[in-house]
């Protein structure tokens, strides 16, 4: 997340949960509200959310969400931690590689 982004109130919570509860999953992540400067709602954007939908998914686009996810440290420990300016390039590059390391589930 950087300064603009806006976190739900239990996502931390939420997340930390589930890969607490899931030791087999190395990412978790969420939708996207895209919003204007005022406030106002632009457009809500979904992702896949079934392990086989999203394996699907990242063969032709990324759809792990930066802003809205969190990794297992042992997963970024084990790919190389993620570049701190993002482009669509190392982006993909950095999943493609923890595909490998930790499975999509």
């Amino acid at each position: 997340m950087d300064a603009d982004d806006v976190a739900c109130r239990d996502r931390f919570e939420r997340q930390a949960g589930y890969l607490h509860r899931h030791p087999e999953v190395g990412v978790v992540g969420g939708a996207t509200v895209l919003m204007q400067r005022d406030g106002r709602l632009v457009r809500t954007v979904h992702y896949p959310v079934e392990a086989d939908e999203i394996r699907r998914a990242l063969e032709r686009r990324n759809v792990i969400v930066y802003p809205t996810s969190m990794m297992r440290t042992s997963l970024l420990r084990g790919v190389g931690w993620l570049p701190i300016r993002l482009r669509r390039g190392p982006g993909l590059r950095f999943v493609a590689a923890a595909r490998r390391a930790h499975s999509a589930q």
